[in-house]
């Protein structure tokens, strides 16, 4: 791999976790069941009750509930995310670094 690729995808990796911290929502685990968490309507959480928590914005302003996620709604999630994955891999080895 050349250096200019190499250079590449670490400015991808560098500015794609910049946009990470955007408030873009996640499948997090709280309790043996994944929630979409971590966006700007929902930096922190309580536990409501078995499948649902109270998301609080940075401010600590409720914004409402959020369900655990099912089954099939988690493997949509991260089949979507290994998709978004692979389109960004081939786009990068497409491209000419120098």
């Amino acid at each position: 791999m050349s250096f200019f690729k190499v250079l590449g995808l670490i400015l991808i990796l560098i500015i794609g976790l910049g946009f990470s911290g955007c408030s873009s929502a996640m499948p997090n685990a709280v309790n043996g069941k994944y929630y979409m968490l971590g966006d700007s309507n929902c930096k922190t959480y309580k536990i409501i009750d078995n499948h649902r928590v109270m998301c609080y914005n940075s401010d600590g302003k409720k914004m409402g509930y959020r369900n655990a996620m099912n089954d099939e709604e988690l493997q949509k999630w991260q089949s979507n995310k290994s998709q978004n994955n692979v389109r960004s891999k081939n786009t990068l080895n497409q491209r000419d670094w120098y």
